[in-house]
């Protein structure tokens, strides 16, 4: 709180000294340092969803070779019904 209680005060004194080129400089500085907060907030939120990503992606592809490696083995045991013989098995 200290601090929005010393930036009024500055806006102030600057007001009264008429330096209005002081004080339009102080807020181009204040838009610039608003600015890059929040580009930094939009990268760290992109990072975080780009981690979540991989991660969704890691599982689906897991999920993928799970359930091939079941059709396999389902079409082998089918096979071997069949024709008494075996395909060998993915990893």
């Amino acid at each position: 709180m200290q601090i929005f209680k010393k930036i009024k005060k500055i806006k102030k004194q600057l007001l009264k000294e008429n330096k209005f080129t002081r004080y339009l400089i102080y807020g181009v500085d204040e838009i610039i340092l608003m600015v890059v907060g929040i580009l930094i907030a939009v990268a760290i939120n992109n990072s975080n969803i780009q981690k979540t990503d991989q991660i969704k992606e890691t599982k689906y592809l897991k999920n993928i070779k799970l359930d091939l490696q079941k059709d396999l083995a389902s079409l082998n045991s089918e096979k071997k019904d069949i024709w008494g013989q075996s395909y060998s098995s993915v990893k």
